[in-house]
């Protein structure tokens, strides 16, 4: 999936930035060319290719992922302090997807799996919850309609 931008709309919905790295980059494939050698990954692609959660319940945190698909490694669970430093919290050996509840002090700031011998880590995730947002995925070319900002109407 990747950007299709339209004239005056902010919202983007791929995984990639059709050309350059930014929203502003119509004129590389506006031109209705399909080649994708100039594209660019959004950070949010790691999301999908990594998902992971983690949310704080009381004195535990429970967590929640899917391993990048051909990936059989060990995955270790980090937690970030208020200092900014990470600190391996649990390392465990799951199977394509892992759940797990453990008691922790630490239930605010965010959480990141890790999978340290491929280099590869999740988005990290905030322990702190965030109220429901209305969006519209594919932009505002059908009803409801958008602001000149790109937000529904």
């Amino acid at each position: 999936m990747r950007d299709r931008p339209f004239a005056g709309i902010q919202t983007q919905s791929g995984f990639w930035f059709c050309g350059t790295g930014g929203l502003g980059d119509e004129s590389s494939c506006g031109n209705g060319s399909f080649d994708l050698s100039n594209d660019v990954r959004k950070p949010t692609f790691n999301a999908f290719r990594f998902p992971f959660v983690a949310y704080a319940d009381g004195s535990h945190v429970k967590i929640w992922g899917k391993r990048p698909g051909g990936v059989g490694n060990p995955i270790q669970i980090w937690r970030r302090k208020p200092s900014g430093k990470w600190n391996k919290v649990v390392t465990i050996d799951p199977g394509a997807t892992f759940g797990k509840t453990f008691k922790s002090s630490w239930t605010k700031g965010f959480y990141q799996a890790r999978i340290p011998v491929k280099g590869i880590r999740s988005v990290p995730f905030s322990l702190t919850r965030v109220g429901d947002k209305s969006v519209l995925p594919f932009g505002c070319l059908s009803t409801p309609t958008c602001d000149k900002n790109g937000r529904p109407n």
